[in-house]
């Protein structure tokens, strides 16, 4: 997984990273997505908020994290294997082991997650490393693309690449030569700050051998080429970084080589460990009912296996140095400082000598004008009015200095005409008439003007390490200029701040000249000062001393930068190139977080180191002992046993968090705060430092253990003695009894208590519990508990029928439960016989596996009865009474076998289940549904005609009492009219003759006209009839259309009205009363 920076053939060639970022976010998020799946879940069955998700976590049939894991694993195993059989172990092996191992226990969400914690912690790696290379390739941009090539004096434009020795070369104003050679013709000024880092620039005439990479100012130069392309001085730099970096990047990790011997160490303690519960489940000193047979042993010991696997799976290893790196990354955020990699903090952690280059470093690579010297009677502001009014037509970095330097004066320049510059040598002009020269003594003394007689002033302003010109007015020379670099404000703190903190050492390396490096030197106490350097003898000085770290800034310390043990480069715009060659790059203000930067390195060694043996190997091997050993010991059996592995997984990224939050200190590492609990976690952090570097120096201890390694061996051995010797002592338990065997033979009996016997290998104790009940199964196994005894259910809660589903939690054995009955129905039995130890030597002695031998005679006598008995009896009467003759049955067949029945005595048995065999049972369980169904149907009907009964009889009882209110109404209106009759009678007989008379005569009046009427009618019969008709004529067609023929022939039309006769009707008086 973690892989060295791999080197192509060509040495500028990018390393292609993309693939394992894009593959490691893949992986990220298959695991997140397997994740977030009960992660949603939860959260919504919490806070009741409904959140997105998906509905499963598999795609076609494989989780997402398993498919994570065999992604990310494969391409861990096959590199691991790969470096394996070249002959190199990595951690990456044993995190192979440990995803396999979780593959293994079925937990894909554990291996997904340890393989992606390795993917994160290598792309830090990688990200870091990375960055040594980025920008190497302007290196190469000292060399101009293109060049003028004279040919037959005609200027050609010709590839550089193309150049061959003795070529003629043209180089206009500005432009960077392209060879090493030698000038033909012309004069300028050479910028050589790209190769030596000399501030100025150097004058060059014809004769004068110039550099590839240095830029021509001013004037155009003929040069030859005496070296082209590589053999060139910066060829030969180029290719020398470039070969440094490759040395530097191809040292080996840390973790690699702890990984050496921590894959195998591991690889053994976790062989110790299934050794050790393999030994403790067989061992001799348990219960014969707990002790385990080989294969199952080695079974349950695979789980405390897997544990331990998981739980030292080397994330925390992996994870030390990029955690502690990007905190430590992060804590110099703002600070201007980017370091490249782990490996770089830990050199620089034990550097105490640095080197420094001058321009740019020590100094601030800006001119400024030191010295004004007058002569004669003029005054500063006068030279500098002459000198400025010259100079303000040049582009010379002096003349930018004296243009600054009259601008911070507030001086007025003058007007000057007929401007001339000389290349190389300097300018002149008129300035109110009067000529005026400024330059170095050769132009002032080429132009007449005498410079002899000031050779003190000369001595003093070189003396102070500045540039000189000289100002002349009409040949007579007015004072001296001196031109000087300035030293940083912070330099001379930051030297007394490095001291302070151990750093003894320093130099100066620079290609400067060595009287201008001195006075540097001599400004910041620094002794060591080494001037006028090309970079391949910077980079030798460096070899020659290789506990020096070295800071510079310039393309020409590119070299040195790669050949030192730790490069800090000064990015400017301008050199790119030299802060990609260095391993610490410095922003901003660079030294003034130089003293924080080596104090955190030390810091940062010291936290990856507290990673690495308390976190990854301390708390670990605590891991380990208490997954694989503590574990087994407290829960000895059962399901509790085998989550050992999830508590590996558990512990395991505690001790991953542990890393992280143990690196996160360095986030606050020097910071400032106010707060009285920061303080206390602070000083509290720094007490737990240094308690750990007090004894957990690795170094110290294997001094120790080297330099005593005799007491050791013989206090071990020692040790192994007594501890041997103390074997003999055996604890028997109340209620067990020890047989001591002596080469194999018993020797005795032990009562309960505390006994000395020899030691192991000469004496063996095996103590039993006699009273104890054993339980032999046949057809099935039960689970074991945490003391490592088999789980018995009460009888009446194991009873099971042929109709139960059968999905109870045991380990069913269908060789043993399936047998056939008397009428060849095959049965699936499940029969279990208890006894106790009757007799210990009998027991230990007659046979080597008792409980082998009772669960075969069982199963032969069960095989016996059942072929004899019928299926529907055995699952219905005959059940109970068969398992008291098989009890019987066992007990002559044991007692035939061996007079003392092999030391037990049977006390009981029990048949669990008795069911059709399973592949059948769903037929069966049809059956019992639709049985179920028919009854439930009937049971239905039944309440539906009871209901149905129930409000029939209501409804007759409603029935029955609304006829006897109607009876009683009418009973009660007869009563009312007998009554109403009654008094009407009485009241008839109680009135006077005229009363009587006169109601007898108000009843007749209606009666007589009702006859006289009828008489009437009588009379006039055929008028009475003709009008009923017509009333029914009328009644009939009324509403309808009518057509009226009352003649066979109609002689014309007549019409006929019909009207009501009541219309028509003549009212007659009526008859007067009799």
């Amino acid at each position: 997984m973690h892989r060295e920076i791999e080197h192509a053939g060509e040495i500028f060639e990018r390393p292609k990273t993309l693939g394992i970022y894009l593959f490691t976010s893949l992986l990220l998020l298959l695991l997140l997505a397997d994740i977030w799946v009960p992660f949603s879940a939860c959260l919504s069955a919490t806070f009741g908020t409904s959140l997105p998700s998906w509905r499963s976590q598999e795609i076609y049939g494989f989780r997402l994290a398993q498919i994570a894991a065999i992604l990310g694993g494969a391409r861990v195993l096959f590199g691991s294997l790969e470096k394996l059989f070249a002959g190199k172990i990595s951690a990456d092996l044993a995190t192979a082991i440990a995803c396999i191992a979780a593959i293994a226990m079925n937990e894909p969400l554990i291996a997904a997650e340890v393989i992606v914690i390795g993917l994160v912690g290598e792309c830090l790696e990688i990200w870091t490393f990375e960055r040594a290379r980025q920008g190497v390739q302007k290196l190469i941009e000292v060399f101009p693309l293109r060049c003028w090539k004279l040919v037959d004096g005609q200027e050609q434009r010709v590839f550089t690449s193309e150049l061959a020795v003795g070529d003629t070369i043209l180089v206009k104003p500005g432009g960077k030569i392209p060879v090493d050679g030698t000038i033909l013709e012309g004069t300028s000024s050479i910028d050589l700050s790209a190769l030596t880092g000399e501030s100025l620039p150097v004058d060059k005439k014809a004769g004068d051998i110039v550099l590839a990479g240095s830029v021509n100012q001013f004037g155009a130069l003929t040069i030859r080429a005496d070296q082209v392309a590589s053999a060139t001085a910066v060829g030969h730099m180029i290719l020398q970084t470039a070969q440094a970096l490759k040395n530097k990047a191809q040292v080996e990790r840390q973790v690699d080589r702890l990984a050496t011997w921590f894959l195998p160490a591991l690889l053994a303690v976790a062989f110790a460990v299934f050794a050790l519960n393999v030994f403790v489940l067989t061992g001799p000193w348990k219960a014969i009912e707990s002790r385990l047979n080989l294969a199952a042993a080695a079974r349950q010991s695979l789980y405390p296996t897997l544990g331990v696997l998981v739980v030292a799976c080397p994330c925390a290893l992996l994870l030390a140095t990029p955690a502690a790196v990007i905190a430590a990354l992060g804590r110099l955020a703002g600070t201007g400082i980017v370091i490249k990699g782990g490996a770089v903090i830990e050199k620089l952690a034990s550097i105490r000598a640095l080197a420094f280059d001058k321009t740019g470093t020590l100094t601030q690579a800006k001119l400024k004008l030191r010295i004004i010297k007058p002569i004669g009677s003029v005054s500063e502001s006068d030279i500098l009015r002459l000198a400025g009014a010259i100079e303000k037509f040049s582009e010379h970095p002096i003349a930018a200095c004296i243009l600054e330097e009259v601008k911070s004066r507030n001086l007025d320049l003058p007007s000057a005409t007929e401007f001339q510059a000389y290349p190389g040598a300097g300018a002149s002009g008129l300035v109110d008439g009067q000529k005026v020269l400024i330059g170095n003594g050769r132009f002032l003394q080429s132009e007449g003007v005498p410079i002899l007689d000031i050779s003190e002033e000369w001595e003093k302003a070189s003396e102070a390490s500045a540039t000189i010109l000289y100002v002349a007015v009409d040949s007579r020379l007015i004072g001296i200029l001196g031109v000087q670099d300035t030293i940083r404000l912070e330099a001379a703190d930051v030297l007394a701040a490095l001291r302070a903190d151990g750093i003894d050492r320093f130099a100066i390396l620079t290609g400067d000249r060595s009287n201008v490096a001195g006075e540097i030197g001599h400004a910041l106490n620094i002794s060591d000062v080494h001037g006028e350097l090309f970079p391949q003898q910077k980079a030798d000085w460096l070899k020659l001393h290789p506990d020096y770290a070295y800071i510079g800034d310039g393309i020409n310390d590119a070299l040195a930068l790669a050949t030192a043990p730790v490069g800090l480069a000064i990015r400017h715009p301008q050199s790119d190139s030299a802060a990609e060659a260095g391993d610490v790059i410095l922003y901003g203000d660079p030294l003034g977080h130089l003293p924080l930067l080596m104090r955190l390195s030390r810091e940062t060694v010291k936290v990856i180191r507290q990673n690495i043996l308390v976190f990854a190997f301390l708390v670990n091997l605590i891991g380990v002992v208490l997954v694989g050993l503590l574990w087994p010991l407290i829960f000895g059996g059962g399901p509790v046993y085998e989550k050992s592995p999830l508590v590996g997984v558990i512990y395991h990224q505690f001790g991953s968090l542990a890393v992280l939050l143990n690196s996160l200190r360095l986030l606050f590492f020097e910071r400032k705060s106010s707060a009285l609990g920061f303080f206390k976690i602070k000083i509290a952090l720094k007490s737990f430092d240094i308690w750990v570097d007090r004894y957990f120096n690795l170094d110290h201890l294997i001094h120790e253990i080297t330099h005593h390694a005799n007491k050791l061996t013989a206090g071990l051995a020692g040790l192994l003695l007594v501890l041997w010797a103390l074997s003999g002592l055996v604890q028997v338990g109340p209620d067990e009894i020890g047989i001591c065997k002596r080469f194999g033979h018993i020797e005795e009996l032990l009562e309960p208590g505390l006994h000395l016997r020899y030691p192991f290998l000469v004496e063996e104790t095996i103590k039993l519990k006699p009273n104890a009940v054993r339980n032999v199964e046949l057809g099935f196994r039960v689970n074991l508990n945490s003391t490592g005894s088999r789980i018995l259910a009460p009888k009446s809660e194991m009873a099971l029928s042929w109709t139960n589903s059968h999905t109870e939690d045991l380990y069913r054995i269908s060789d043993e439960s399936l047998m056939l009955t008397g009428d060849g129905n095959l049965v699936d039995v499940l029969a279990s016989v208890q006894y106790i130890v009757d007799d210990p030597a009998a027991y230990l002695t007659t046979c080597e596996d008792t409980e082998r031998l009772v669960r075969l005679t069982f199963e032969s006598l069960l095989r016996e009865r059942l072929a004899g008995e019928a299926f529907l009896d055995l699952l219905t009467i005959r059940r109970n009474q068969l398992v008291t003759e098989l009890l019987l049955a066992l007990n002559e067949r044991l007692q035939s076998i061996h007079p003392q029945k092999l030391g037990i005595e049977l006390v009981g048995m029990t048949l669990p289940d008795l069911h059709p065999p399973t592949s059948v049972v769903p037929a069966y369980h049809d059956v019992a549904r639709a049985i179920q169904g028919r009854d439930q149907q009937i049971n239905q009907a039944l309440a539906e005609s009871i209901r149905k009964r129930s409000r029939a009889e209501e409804d007759a009882g409603y029935l029955t009492r609304i006829a006897e209110a109607a009876a009683a109404e009418k009973v009660r209106q007869a009563e009312g009219a007998r009554d109403a009759f009654l008094a009407w009678v009485k009241f008839r007989s109680q009135i006077t003759e005229d009363e009587e008379r006169a109601i007898q005569t108000q009843i007749a009046e209606p009666q007589q006209r009702e006859k006289a009427r009828a008489e009437l009618l009588t009379m006039k019969r055929q008028l009475t009839e003709f009008r009923l008709s017509l009333e029914a004529a009328v009644q009939f067609l009324k509403g309808r259309d009518k057509v009226l023929i009352d003649a066979d022939k109609v002689p014309g039309k007549r019409s006929f009205f019909l009207l009501d006769p009541e219309v028509l009707k003549v009212i007659m008086p009526s008859d007067p009363k009799p």
